[in-house]
């Protein structure tokens, strides 16, 4: 059985309030859509009143009153020791399975923005670049033009468009690591990629690793495969490879996660001898290696460096399997990604991807990979554009929070920032109250070594930028002002 926490049921029913009526028939009416939508699925352990309270700020009696409402509805149920559950039949599409998947993702508030858009809350959940200033007319017409003069091809390609398979395995060789177009897959964007590798590799149990903090989206895929996450630190050269090396030898991991090529969240770059020496571990040990180099292109100082790929030899190239997305130098919307495998491995993720989806849908392809054709220029174009949102974000913050700090990244679409070593859970509800939306700290970080972090994403043009800051400017007063009893703790 699954136990949701108090945050997470918080997140799972949104804008509750808004129901009307009295409190407890609003959050009961909530609790209720949740339950019958599989957001809060049968078997899933419900927060104490008291704990539920505190969170969503009402009394404890507005909590047992809506309790006691959806176990009068037939919704939950009491058991001795185990406090308030969804009974089975709550939804009749959800399970125990889902239960668990429910219960332990991480990524929930980080793609809010993207599911259940709010007109008056300016959207910094989420890494993005709005705009599609990448994509010009004339690309799109002439990759329009040539798949429709494809005539009798019957559109389905596992494995990718062979035009953006030779396209990628250019570009990744151009960027260092030397790439045939048999060793390159298409995907529906990097997510695609990520979960398929999870599918592939990991059971129910088996170790996997990340880094902490890490792109929750990873962590999710393998949560969905039920696998025991492990954690490895982060620092400003990325994951924390001597500590690696430990974890390798003592838990035998199924599979490795890593982000070098411009860390999420951090914007950290692993230099090239920390690659070199991941790549000799993995010769030394029964573990797969994802290389999630979806950022590379954003990177704005310094030489970029070749993925871990690029330093391994032929027998442990079998076991590094590097993948990416044009998402953030090119446009969320085009949803296209890769996976740089060996073909054996790709062969296998093709079957997988298969079922999923039967192949990325061509259009979206033929564009990528007409922008590829002068993909420097584009690429340079995003990494100015970021530089210039970037600033307009630092330049802002430095004024009107200038208790905040952060560690200036390498690249990247965000900034990693310590708010002062206050509690960072408490204060994105006063910030959404302010109408701005920023994902809860246990996105990027499910520990309690980051406390007090948040992403804080620059990929806004530069006017919601302006605004946004002088909206958090104004719920950073309101959240140190609160009463003391509504206040969550402080943790310097």
């Amino acid at each position: 059985m699954s136990a949701f926490s108090p945050e997470q049921v918080a997140r799972r029913l949104g804008e509750w309030r808004d129901e009307g009526g009295p409190l407890y028939e609003a959050l009961a009416s909530a609790v209720a859509r949740a339950i019958e939508e599989g957001v809060l699925p049968p078997g899933g352990q419900l927060p104490a009143e008291r704990r539920l309270a505190g969170e969503l700020h009402v009394s404890r009696g507005t909590v047992v009153a809506a309790y006691e409402e959806l176990r009068g509805r037939g919704l939950v149920e009491t058991r001795h020791g185990s406090g308030t559950v969804v009974r089975a039949g709550g939804s009749p599409v959800s399970g125990p399975r889902e239960a668990y998947v429910a219960s332990s993702l991480a990524g929930d508030g980080l793609f809010r923005g993207a599911v259940a858009r709010e007109d008056d809350v300016l959207d910094l959940y989420g890494a993005y670049w709005f705009g599609t200033e990448a994509l010009d007319e004339d690309a799109v017409a002439r990759a329009t033009s040539r798949v429709l003069a494809a005539g009798a091809d019957h559109g389905y390609h596992v494995l990718g468009l062979p035009a953006l398979r030779a396209a990628i395995a250019g570009w990744l060789t151009d960027r260092g690591l030397d790439t045939r177009p048999s060793q390159v897959m298409v995907t529906t964007g990097a997510q695609q990629a990520i979960s398929l590798a999870a599918q592939l590799y990991v059971g129910a149990g088996d170790r996997v690793v990340v880094e902490e903090p890490t792109f929750a989206g990873a962590v999710d895929a393998m949560r969905a495969q039920q696998a025991t996450v492990l954690r490895v630190p982060v620092g400003a050269n990325g994951a924390d490879v001597a500590a690696l090396g430990e974890i390798l030898a003592r838990e035998s991991p199924r599979l490795v996660y890593l982000i070098p090529s411009v860390h999420n969240p951090t914007g950290g770059v692993m230099p090239r001898l920390a690659r070199q020496r991941v790549a000799e571990l993995v010769a030394d040990a029964d573990a797969v290696v994802l290389d999630d180099a979806t950022l590379l292109e954003t990177q704005r100082h310094g030489a970029i460096v070749p993925p871990i790929a690029a330093f391994a030899d032929a027998s442990t190239q079998r076991r590094l399997v590097t993948v990416g997305s044009f998402s953030k130098p090119l446009w969320g919307g085009l949803r296209v990604g890769w996976v740089r495998a060996e073909p054996p491995t790709l062969a296998r993720l093709a079957r997988l991807k298969a079922i999923a989806d039967v192949g990325t849908p061509l259009l979206s392809q033929a564009i990528v990979a007409e922008l590829l054709e002068d993909a420097d220029e584009r690429f340079g174009m995003r990494r100015e554009g970021l530089g210039a949102r970037h600033d307009v974000l630092v330049e802002r913050l430095a004024r009107d929070l200038p208790e905040w700090r952060w560690d200036e990244p390498l690249g990247g679409l965000c900034l990693w920032v310590d708010l002062a070593g206050q509690d960072a859970e408490a204060f994105v509800p006063v910030a959404e109250r302010h109408g701005v939306g920023l994902a809860p700290p246990g996105v990027s970080s499910a520990s309690t070594r980051y406390p007090s972090h948040l992403r804080v994403p620059f990929g806004q043009p530069p006017e919601v930028l302006h605004e946004a800051v002088d909206r958090l400017a104004a719920a950073w007063e309101a959240y140190r002002h609160e009463p003391t009893g509504e206040r969550r703790r402080v943790l310097v």
